[in-house]
């Protein structure tokens, strides 16, 4: 798929960090008028100015790893609980490959706007997270670090920007560390963690993958309940519920792990409730407006 970008004339922009030759130089990103401003991780992922739309995100990719290839089998298959951002994988014989996305605004970047979201609407939110990893783990897929700052959504000035994007639907980025596994979720047995930004159950060094990325969504969800809930006091008992079922309570599985919900399990208990919550906030919200008619304004 080819990405939009700008084809007028454009020159290259002064930089507040050092960019690598090799993306000042890549020869795709010149010929794309690509010019790179900011760092996101320092030596590998960097983006365009977002002072002069529209803004991209490059990353060079490991050579021994499946980053891109997972990218790309991913964005393949037509699924609407496909949460894989449009990107490219650009290839050069002489060079490392780099992979081209949108710019989007991750979870860590959103907590100004979450503390305003409803119950209902903190559910649904996760619903697309959790459908997420369902399709991915489907798939045979297990990206092995989710987490705050892996998991982005499209805003409306990004979806003005980049057409390919939806708008508040939430994304997985960074596969670096994905694997794509040979046996399903019940027949998978433990392998080796790699180093994330989760912290592993007990000091554990080897999981069953498929039950490894639940756990990593637990700790997200208990993360995201934390900034809606911030200024509003503790969460819902519901919220709390959740949480534990979700990083639940670990017994050193050597092989095939049962101490975490399926996300399948996950994603049907959640349907059935947040609607439920919704209807509950609305009458709530209801009653609230009736009773405001009936007070007496005071003097």
């Amino acid at each position: 798929m080819q990405l939009d970008h700008d084809t007028s004339e454009h020159v290259e922009w002064e930089t507040s960090v050092p960019i690598p030759d090799l993306l000042k130089t890549y020869p795709e990103l010149r010929r794309r008028r690509i010019w790179l401003t900011d760092v996101l991780k320092p030596d590998y992922v960097y983006h365009t100015s977002v002072a002069r739309p529209p803004t991209y995100v490059v990353k060079i990719l490991r050579e021994d790893g499946l980053e891109g290839e997972i990218y790309e089998y991913l964005m393949k298959i037509p699924d609407k609980r496909n949460h894989t951002p449009p990107c490219e994988v650009i290839r050069d014989s002489e060079r490392p490959s780099i992979l081209i996305m949108p710019h989007m605004t991750d979870m860590n970047r959103l907590s100004g706007y979450i503390t305003n979201w409803s119950l209902s609407e903190f559910l649904a939110i996760f619903l697309q997270i959790i459908e997420g990893v369902e399709f991915m783990h489907e798939h045979r897929i297990v990206h092995m670090d989710i987490c705050s700052g892996n998991t982005a959504a499209a805003c409306s000035r990004e979806v003005q920007e980049h057409p390919h994007l939806t708008e508040e639907k939430m994304y997985f980025i960074d596969f670096e560390t994905a694997q794509r596994l040979s046996a399903s979720p019940g027949i998978q047995g433990a392998v080796s963690l790699p180093e994330t930004q989760v912290v592993p159950p007990d000091g554990m060094d080897r999981m069953d993958p498929y039950s490894w990325d639940m756990f990593c969504v637990g700790k997200l969800f208990e993360d995201m309940a934390e900034r809606v809930y911030r200024w509003k006091g503790s969460p819902p008992w519901l919220v709390k519920r959740i949480t534990e079922w979700l990083v639940g309570k670990e017994r050193g599985c050597t092989g095939v792990c049962r101490c975490r919900p399926t996300p399948r399990r996950v994603r049907q208990v959640v349907s059935i409730l947040q609607p439920l919550i919704r209807t509950w906030e609305w009458c709530s919200n209801l009653v609230g407006r009736v009773r405001g008619v009936f007070v007496s304004p005071t003097i």
